[in-house]
């Protein structure tokens, strides 16, 4: 079951492949979700609790944070204080598309939280004020964000990732989840 917490406000766009909404929230909960596209979340105010399906870790993305997680993931959430964000929902077919013009398009997005991107929280901010102004052109304007955001996604957050990350120094983002993950697993072994 889902429930949805009430909103203090929300907005949003959309078009083909693409939904972006810019939402503030009361404290709540979301159970039990699956994902119908890929995700992008970026919490301008406030921080929330995401727990994976099967108990998987608790990860806190707070503001000046993102998520990035894929079609078909399951979560539950919860945040204890008002939530300001804006979500960005992209269909695997449009990503599909940005993928066509690199050699390497068969790139799937992987789950991150908590990652510090400057350039998404900066798309994720341009979109949020393209919304709420309301103005005819912000549509142009937001499918040239969420392109950029695409490509940005495929070099970044994906099982082929095209460029190396764009953290300067340590572990490609993709890489260090596997490290991580193989670690959690094996937490019992020498």
């Amino acid at each position: 079951s889902t429930e949805i917490p009430p909103h203090k406000f929300a907005k949003s766009i959309e078009w083909e492949g693409v939904t972006v909404g810019y939402h503030s929230v009361w404290p709540g909960v979301l159970k039990n979700r699956v994902l119908a596209a890929h995700h992008v979340f970026v919490p301008f105010s406030g921080s929330v609790i995401i727990e994976e399906e099967g108990g998987r870790g608790k990860p806190v993305v707070q503001a000046g944070e993102i998520s990035v997680a894929p079609t078909a993931s399951r979560y539950s959430a919860y945040w204890e204080e008002q939530l300001e964000h804006v979500s960005i929902m992209i269909t695997p077919e449009f990503i599909s598309r940005a993928a066509i013009d690199f050699k390497e398009n068969n790139a799937e997005i992987v789950l991150t939280r908590g990652a510090q991107d400057g350039l998404i929280r900066s798309i994720g901010e341009a979109l949020a004020s393209e919304i709420d102004s309301g103005q005819p052109a912000a549509r142009l304007y937001a499918e040239s964000l969420i392109n950029t955001l695409a490509v940005h996604l495929l070099q970044h957050y994906s099982t082929d990732s095209i460029i190396t990350d764009i953290n300067f120094g340590g572990l490609p983002a993709h890489k260090l989840r596997t490290v991580t993950q193989f670690i959690d697993a094996n937490l019992e072994r020498d």
